[in-house]
Parts: structure tokens; C-alpha cells; sequence
């Protein structure tokens, strides 16, 4: 998996599958696009997220991650 480093604060901060802000504790959750599961606000196919987002970055050791406002 890959981790989010330096961030001031925090630590263990991973990119990875789930769909439900329950499912994570400050992690950042892959989805394909957004839904509700069971009245909540989610991130749907986060499986195919993520095997993408990993396909891509195979063989990158470290990359720069930025944040913009949506």
C-alpha cells in the first residue's frame, strides 16, 4: 500500500479499499465514483480503485500528493 508521509500530526496515513467513511480512520478510501450504501455517502467500486491506482504507480517508490479544493 502506499502511505501519505509528513503530514504534521498525523502518521500511518495508507490509500486503500473501502466504501464508507466507517471503514476508515483518517485513511484515504479509492472509489470510481460516489453512491449511498445504506443512507450514507460512499465511494463505490473501491476495489477496481484501487487495483487501477496500483497498477498505475507499479514500480514508483515515492511521488509528490496534492491536495485540491473541490
Amino acid at each position: 500500500n502506499f502511505r501519505v508521509c509528513d503530514v504534521p500530526g498525523r502518521d500511518a496515513i495508507e490509500f486503500h479499499r473501502g466504501n464508507l467513511p466507517s471503514e476508515t480512520t483518517g485513511c484515504i478510501l479509492l472509489g470510481m465514483s460516489r453512491g449511498v450504501v445504506s443512507g450514507e455517502w460512499a465511494v463505490m467500486d473501491s476495489a477496481d480503485a484501487v487495483d487501477a491506482f496500483m497498477w498505475d504507480l507499479d514500480g514508483v517508490e515515492e511521488s509528490r500528493l496534492l491536495i485540491l479544493g473541490v
